[in-house]
């Protein structure tokens, strides 16, 4: 079932309060006056019920470790391999403001890289075309080769310099806006990172574990942020018992 993202704001409190009660109608809602959460930005009787956390955790880490299978045979198998990272330095975001409005976006810097092989390749059709004394017209299949590669090149160079890749991602004050799917800091009790092995070895991702929603998966492999840059910013706005 989908949650809205204001729900999800309102859950990550009430998910987790004394005060909380479930109604076949309305979902949970506030035991002191049987109504559905409807503040904005925090809540006056909130308190804390450390045993229904600690049963959240529980039944998260079983989900992440089926998911993410270390040992037996399973972990053997598995492509995907889960880990903590309890605390990372903080070099690009040296404060949480530094992370406000940042936007994540597909990374160009693949194009950048392709744009040198491209013309790696050139060279060496043209070191082939010297030492093999190739004609050098259009008759020397080295020199079309050539020809298309540094036409093709110029495509590369666009992506690469002057493409602009829309916004995926964005970090605000309030939490995280993945694509419509907006995480709040408040609603984030866990985290830790993803790595493919094998042939999915390339595979990156942040798994952020929220109160309101369970596990979330956020694929960071082709984007312009690595994995311990995405949990400096979570650091910044972690809870007291993530």
């Amino acid at each position: 079932m989908l949650i809205s993202n204001q729900r999800k704001f309102h859950l990550s409190f009430c998910r987790i309060c004394i005060n909380r009660r479930l109604s076949l109608e309305k979902g949970i809602v506030c035991d002191l006056n049987n109504q559905a959460p409807d503040f904005e930005n925090n809540y006056p009787t909130y308190e804390l019920d450390k045993k229904e956390l600690a049963n959240l955790k529980n039944r998260y880490d079983k989900e992440i470790q089926e998911q993410y299978p270390k040992s037996g045979l399973k972990g053997v198998l598995s492509e995907l391999e889960f880990k903590r990272v309890p605390k990372v330095l903080f070099k690009k975001f040296a404060n949480p403001e530094r992370t406000y409005e940042f936007e994540i976006k597909k990374d160009n810097n693949k194009d950048k890289s392709l744009i040198v092989i491209l013309w790696i390749v050139i060279l060496v059709l043209v070191w082939g075309n010297f030492k093999n004394d190739f004609p050098w017209d259009l008759s020397s299949m080295n020199v079309v080769a050539m020809l298309v590669i540094f036409i093709g090149s110029f495509y590369f160079v666009y992506k690469g310099y002057f493409h602009k890749y829309p916004t995926l991602i964005r970090i605000n004050q309030k939490g995280i806006d993945n694509c419509g799917d907006f995480i709040y800091w408040t609603d984030i009790m866990d985290y830790g990172i993803v790595n493919g092995k094998g042939d999915r070895s390339s595979d990156k991702e942040v798994l952020i574990v929220t109160i309101s929603s369970g596990l979330k998966k956020i694929n960071v492999s082709e984007l312009n942020i690595t994995q311990l840059q995405f949990i400096e910013i979570l650091q910044h706005h972690k809870n007291n018992y993530s």
